[in-house]
């Protein structure tokens, strides 16, 4: 759970806080940070990523227009005249918001504990707002109406491999994917990220009975530690900001995608700490804001695979 806004460090020297690290016995030198998932989403598969100076509102509008949809044949008359067919123009909307975090920190914890305290964290407080684009971004994904939701059967509740899971769930996953992915070659988009929980993606690393991979079959491509790169043209990102493997009716499991339409962000202004020192009770505020924002663009650049 992030903290509310208000909520501060504990500053004792008791455990929990900034006293945590106040020696008294020998400490080593390697810090273990949080453990985040960040840096996937936001910033790697939107199509806009858009800086708006001061003083412009807090809108930022991404133009569209329509294709023709005037009938191709030729007129057989001698004289043929043309019908007019309206073009449409519109806008897609991405509103920004300030994103905040505040700490408080007692200065002489601080003083007396071993260790970069306060850049600690600042470095917690940047990867929490870095998760909350990530997953800002994925609930965008999965809000829309999309270009084409392929149910695929695959249970999440298979904990130990058996010969009829591994196969009988890779094969629906993977040609669910591919499906969406030619549907939407077929209305001229061009899908080329595939987003998934890792609780997702591990049914297309099982292997079979006799040892042999999925990935013997052509189209998906592993990396030289093992980890999956892609499906055909097709980058895949392993997220855990994600939706995990679900089975219930309906729930989104991969979301393919045609980077180059689907989603926006925009910033009015990017992460910015600031310390205040407060000399009366000798604590130091920490702050971070930013401004920013986020929205589907093209729904008919998003498809989904889902359980039934």
């Amino acid at each position: 759970m992030s903290k509310t806004f208000y909520e501060l460090t504990d500053s004792d020297d008791g455990a929990g806080g900034v006293g945590a690290w106040i020696p008294t016995e020998h400490f080593v030198d390697l810090i273990l940070d949080g453990v985040v998932c960040y840096g996937q989403l936001s910033g790697k598969v939107t199509a806009l990523n858009y800086d708006l100076a001061a003083g412009n509102g807090n809108t930022v509008n991404v133009r569209y227009v329509t294709p023709r949809t005037h009938a191709c044949a030729s007129s057989t008359d001698n004289c043929p005249c043309l019908s007019a067919t309206s073009t449409t123009f519109g806008d897609y909307p991405i509103n920004i918001h300030p994103w905040g975090d505040h700490d408080l920190v007692c200065d002489w914890s601080v003083y007396k504990a071993h260790g970069p305290t306060m850049a600690k964290i600042m470095n917690e407080m940047s990867k929490r707002m870095a998760m909350c684009r990530d997953a800002a971004i994925w609930a965008d994904l999965i809000a829309v109406t999309p270009n084409i939701d392929v149910e695929s059967t695959v249970s999440c509740n298979v904990e130990t491999y058996s010969s009829s899971s591994c196969c009988l769930y890779q094969y629906n996953l993977y040609n669910s994917i591919i499906e969406a992915q030619k549907h939407m070659q077929g209305d001229a988009y061009d899908p080329d990220t595939v987003i998934m929980h890792p609780d997702v993606a591990k049914f297309l690393y099982w292997r079979d009975g006799g040892g042999y991979p999925l990935a013997a079959m052509p189209g998906l491509k592993f990396d030289g530690d093992g980890q999956l790169t892609a499906i055909g043209p097709m980058k895949v990102i392993e997220s855990c900001n994600a939706s995990s493997c679900s089975d219930a009716g309906g729930a989104v499991m991969v979301v393919i995608m045609d980077s180059k339409r689907a989603i926006g962000e925009a910033w009015g202004k990017r992460p910015t700490f600031n310390e205040f020192y407060d000399a009366k009770c000798n604590k130091t505020e920490l702050v971070l804001w930013s401004y920013w924002g986020h929205h589907a663009l093209d729904p008919n650049a998003i498809a989904w695979v889902s359980n039934p």
